[in-house]
């Protein structure tokens, strides 16, 4: 009987739908609409807010999640071989350039993880690899005023420990990025070949520790599990004048409560929101749709079928017409949010070489907007729907609420749809308004 009753509410669905076909256009045109709306807005705001916190983290001149400072050499090659991170990224400070510039020129060591983790990108060369080879910026060739070619001689000057050190040394190629300062990159092969220059006394100075800039594979509870990661290395997080001690620095730019609480907070209001909007337009369409058939489900109930059989049919044609309706929004809806993004951000605080555009593929952007979009669509139909149910044949002759030329005239148009609604029911016309 089950299987039967399916059959015949799924033919009844295919009719239905063949028959009214105007208004089923006009109902996957609203669904599409309201997907469109969602889609779009939770693209811009997703977008939007990875967009400005990567521009955040750029200016702040620091992409990992944390930073393990003044490790030592042992410490820092168990870093990289852990299975706690996804990527390391190292770092040696060694100096100051000696020498009059805008920004301060530092000598480090940095391999190629450690300069994406400073958003530093190689524009033309190569990474330094012979003793006498390195890496500058794009700013500070410019200040030094050394010849933005391979191979040009870098005069390298500082001093360390009281000690004056000058080196002739070639460049390798050069960088763009580092906001808050130029860095002068030298290889690891410059390290083991002048032990002088990155020899640490650890107690006094941080001039020659490792610095490990971490992406973590977990990042729930990160500073705790850091420190007690920390402490398996041997060395301790609380005593900073003690021996072995290494500062764990969290990202605070990656995890504000704030940020999240708004960003959830946002999605309720504009969910709430967007959720009426769609219940007004598809909920008017539908009533329209059930007053033009009063007479029908009448009859259904007459032959034989219950309030639940006919409410069946009603969300099994709507879930039908969702079904188109919701994959079309989501594209367009995605491609409209991804066009706006880009305008809508020019207008921040930001200039265009400060803001970093990303274009959010978040699985929650999709997964919020079907679970909104159904939820809108159940909504708009729940009223109609126990209108359909509530008369039988002979009581839909006498219930009329709207004049007899309106109800009998077909929906041709958007334009027939809102003049038959306003005049149907002119307290809830006032009430829209």
């Amino acid at each position: 009987r089950m299987s039967n009753e399916k059959k015949i509410i799924k033919e009844m669905v295919q009719g239905n739908l063949k028959v009214h076909r105007k208004r089923n256009l006009l109902l996957i045109l609203a669904i599409t609409l309201t997907t469109i709306l969602f889609t779009s807005v939770l693209e811009i705001g997703f977008g939007g807010m990875q967009s400005i916190q990567e521009t955040q983290l750029k200016l702040s001149g620091m992409k990992a999640d944390a930073e393990l400072r003044f490790l030592d050499k042992e410490q820092f090659q168990k870093v990289q071989n852990s299975d706690l991170f996804e990527s390391v990224g190292g770092r040696v400070p060694l100096a100051l350039m000696e020498g009059e510039t805008k920004r301060p020129i530092e000598i480090d060591y940095l391999d190629k993880a450690g300069m994406e983790a400073y958003y530093l990108s190689l524009e033309e060369g190569k990474m330094p690899e012979d003793e006498k080879e390195v890496l500058l910026s794009e700013q500070a060739l410019e200040e030094l005023g050394i010849k933005k070619e391979v191979g040009s001689l870098v005069p390298m000057s500082f001093t360390l420990r009281g000690q004056e050190h000058n080196f002739d040394m070639r460049l390798s190629g050069w960088y763009k990025g580092g906001p808050k300062v130029n860095f002068l990159i030298v290889s690891e092969t410059f390290l083991e070949h002048n032990p002088e220059v990155s020899e640490n006394t650890y107690d006094i100075e941080i001039l020659g520790t490792y610095y490990a800039s971490v992406c973590m594979k977990n990042t729930g509870n990160i500073e705790q599990n850091l420190k007690e990661y920390v402490e398996s290395l041997g060395a301790q997080t609380e005593n900073a004048d003690g021996n072995n001690y290494v500062n764990v620095a969290v990202n605070p730019m990656l995890y504000s409560e704030d940020g999240s609480t708004g960003v959830g907070l946002s999605i309720i209001f504009f969910g709430a929101l967007f959720i009426l909007c769609g219940y007004l337009l598809i909920y008017n369409i539908f009533d329209i749709g059930v007053m033009q058939d009063i007479q029908e489900f009448g009859i259904m109930k007459t032959i034989g079928m219950t309030a639940k059989q006919i409410k069946r049919l009603m969300r099994r044609q709507m879930l039908f017409l969702s079904l188109i309706g919701i994959p079309i929004g989501l594209v367009i809806g995605y491609g409209l949010g991804a066009l706006l993004l880009p305008a809508i951000l020019k207008n921040w605080e930001y200039s265009e070489e400060e803001l970093i555009i990303v274009q959010s593929v978040h699985p929650a952007i999709f997964i919020l907007t079907v679970l909104f979009v159904l939820i809108t669509v159940f909504l708009s139909m729940r009223r109609p729907s126990k209108k359909a149910t509530k008369y039988s044949a002979i009581e839909t002759a006498k219930y009329i609420e709207v004049k007899k030329k309106i109800a009998e005239k077909d929906i041709h148009s958007i334009k027939n749809i809102a003049k038959s609604n306003l005049q149907r029911n002119r307290k809830r016309t006032t009430l829209v308004f």
